[in-house]
């Protein structure tokens, strides 16, 4: 009976391999669809091939969104579209997914079954987020892609051209144990924000003209040094920390053309393109190249000059006092021959020449006042108890007759106005003591008014 149903098994085999080719499709095809029923037994053949693994395309692996960049203006991530391979396969659709850490072990999202191969993503928290698609052609899905890093941040604005510039650089090494190979690198942050340098690169400052890797935080106003030993390890004073050390530093001693570039390969800053260093001297004494304090534009040989000022050789920067080594690692540029710095000092100069001048005119030209004393008005005694309110009248004074000038007139005339002068006068006085009495009235009524109110 089992050799029966063995028999019937590899004869409908059989049955399935010619049909298979009757219909021309091949035996190594990864996808095919056949069905029929044979001896009794229904044989269904379908996909097994995947889709094609989705490609990333937007945001670079590596980006960072701070403030003001294009991502957080428009937040949304995208990839290549995939391509079914499977001949009953239905529209494609994607599945996405983020994690916080590379291992892919915390979930930070996971969407369902998309239509679209991009997805927006606003409101992103900040955060790491390492992103990764997959697509599925309605039987199976495909390999999941590898995962892409971006890293949202608000707390920090976007990174600009000039924000960190190339600030110094030991190209020709020290005259210490370590010699030529006593190289550096300073960089100096022109912003009051500390800036991630994570993933910065350095064009042209490893060996062969290769670029290397920066690792670390530059502080707001800050530097950030760069050595290809620890400062125990070089001429550079114990006491001054380098911020990452990087033995694969290798600078030319004719010359090296330096870029500075975000992780998405932004140029930041860069030295001058070609021919020799654009300062800095290699012989006895050795002395680095620092940019002007005022820094221009990095490619150009005038944002640059050589670190000369006695300053720059002694034990703050070198463990030898006095020695033939010059520069100012992991500080403040400050030589004598920085062309900015001498501008800067003649304007601060010529400015307050022309101040103390315009005081000094001030000074000769006013004229001193006296100012009097404000006199003082004596104030009367209160008195304790006081009266009724009622105003003493001041007398009014007679008013004494001028003296009529003796002039002759015609004898009609000078009568006439004699009696109208009397006249005038007896009533000017009859009208003065009307008002005094009227007025003694009133004060007297407004004073009985106020023994009533109180």
């Amino acid at each position: 009976m089992i050799t029966h149903h063995l028999n019937r098994i590899k004869y409908a085999a059989l049955l399935l391999v010619f049909s298979v080719a009757i219909n021309g499709i091949g035996l190594s095809n990864a996808a095919f669809v056949d069905q029929g029923i044979i001896a009794g037994y229904s044989v269904t053949t379908g996909c097994w091939a995947k889709p094609t693994v989705p490609e990333h395309i937007y945001p670079p692996d590596g980006t960072t969104a701070n403030l003001g960049s294009a991502w957080l203006d428009d937040p949304y991530v995208d990839w290549e579209d995939s391509i079914a391979t499977c001949p009953l396969s239905t529209a494609i659709q994607y599945q996405y997914q983020s994690y916080h850490d590379e291992a892919l072990t915390s979930l930070a999202y996971q969407s369902g079954l998309l239509a679209n191969s991009t997805i927006p993503a606003p409101n992103t928290p900040d955060g790491a987020y390492y992103w990764r698609v997959r697509s599925f052609d309605g039987y199976t899905y495909s390999d999941w892609s590898e995962p892409w890093l971006l890293t949202v941040d608000r707390t920090t604005s976007v990174v600009t051209a000039d924000n960190v510039v190339i600030n110094e650089l030991m190209w020709m090494g020290s005259t210490g144990v370590q010699g030529e190979n006593d190289e550096w690198i300073e960089l100096r942050n022109m912003t009051s924000s500390d800036i991630d340098l994570t993933g910065w690169t350095i064009d042209g400052a490893g060996t062969g003209s290769s670029a290397i890797a920066l690792d670390g935080v530059i502080p707001a106003d800050g530097y950030f040094l760069v050595s290809h030993y620890a400062s125990g390890d070089s001429e550079i004073a114990d006491d001054i920390t380098v911020d990452q050390v990087v033995p694969g530093i290798s600078l030319h001693n004719d010359g090296e053309h330096l870029v500075l570039r975000l992780p998405d390969t932004t140029l930041i800053d860069q030295t001058p393109v070609s021919g020799p260093w654009a300062a800095g001297e290699n012989g006895a004494t050795r002395k680095s190249m620092e940019r002007n304090s005022v820094p221009g534009t990095g490619s150009s040989t005038d944002s640059w000059h050589s670190c000369t000022d006695s300053v720059c050789n002694d034990d703050t920067y070198w463990d030898t006092d006095e020695g033939d080594t010059y520069g100012t690692p992991g500080s403040v540029n400050h030589s004598d021959n920085d062309p900015t710095s001498v501008e800067t000092e003649s304007l601060v100069v010529e400015k307050k020449s022309i101040e103390e001048e315009s005081s000094e005119e001030e000074s000769n030209d006013a004229t001193p006042k006296v100012t009097p004393p404000p006199s003082v008005t004596p104030t009367p005694p209160l008195e304790e108890d006081p009266v009724d309110p009622i105003p003493t009248p001041t007398p009014t004074p007679e008013a004494t007759p001028t003296p009529t000038p003796l002039v002759t007139p015609p004898p009609d005339e000078e009568v006439l106005d004699t009696e109208e002068d009397v006249e005038q006068e007896e009533g000017g006085e009859e009208s003065l003591e009307e008002e005094e009495s009227i007025k003694e009235d009133e004060d007297i009524e407004e004073a009985d008014e106020g023994d009533a109110l109180l």
